[in-house]
């Protein structure tokens, strides 16, 4: 296992995907072979999507900074990391091909049309496609499993983690949306685009609350030391906060 480790360290292209694949069908082996295929498809595209979000947004230089399965930050920093966190980030991963907001609402500003790195909203429409494929995947597999592969718990809850991290994924791309949208009206002051930010936070309020279930209905709410209290229904307050926050704004100098 650690020679593998080692291997894939510096070259992490000389374990072939067919070889993960076959890994992956050994463990869930009492599942069917075609069955399996669809699943681990659906784990390598949902495994795509949290390395979007966290080089999209980095508001710190700590894993105390920042939880991505909560949207939160130890509570003596930030606590849950509200919309206005997001508008005036310049914080993306700089070893990454995707552009920070401040970055992106500077280029816009001098009248730049084309860009080297992905811009904040091609990353949220990114993380859609993801998130959207994931959960077709899992449906396909689920209407599938045989009704003694439904007993499986451990291949059930294997199927949840990708329905939640496809969840997590479409709200981290309306929030990402939402922000960058509101940051363009901020300094244009053109008002479709407060429109179009309130219209996808309001979405991303419902998406919560549906993530927040999923989550609910397999963890125990419990206190973590470095980012505090974990119960997202605990957030769904802030969530919706983030739609009054974009309907309110008033333009400002950054």
């Amino acid at each position: 296992m650690y020679s593998m480790f080692g291997r894939m360290g510096y070259e992490p292209d000389s374990v072939s995907n067919a070889r993960w694949e076959n890994i992956y069908k050994a463990h869930y082996a009492p599942i069917s072979g075609a069955t399996l295929s669809s699943a681990y498809q659906a784990m390598v595209t949902a495994g795509k999507i949290m390395p979007n979000i966290i080089c999209q947004f980095q508001p710190g230089g700590t894993d105390a900074a920042f939880l991505p399965e909560m949207c939160l930050s130890n509570p003596t920093l930030f606590g849950f990391l509200d919309i206005k966190r997001f508008i005036n980030s310049d914080q993306a991963d700089p070893d990454s091909d995707i552009m920070s907001f401040v970055s992106y609402a500077k280029a816009l500003e001098k009248g730049e049309t084309t860009f080297t790195k992905r811009t904040p909203l091609q990353v949220a429409a990114d993380i859609r496609v993801l998130a959207s494929e994931t959960l077709s995947l899992v449906k396909d597999v689920r209407d599938h499993l045989t009704d003694s592969e439904k007993s499986d718990k451990v291949f059930a809850s294997h199927l949840l983690d990708q329905e939640m991290f496809a969840t997590l994924g479409n709200y981290y791309a309306d929030k990402f949306e939402g922000a960058m949208e509101l940051r363009i009206f901020n300094d244009t002051k053109e008002e479709s685009h407060r429109a179009k930010s309130v219209e996808v936070l309001t979405h991303g309020v419902d998406v919560w609350k549906t993530y927040a279930s999923l989550w609910e209905g397999r963890f125990k709410k419990e206190r973590m030391p470095r980012h505090g209290f974990i119960d997202p229904s605990s957030y769904t307050a802030t969530v919706e906060k983030d739609v009054e926050t974009a309907s309110k704004w008033k333009p400002r100098k950054y």
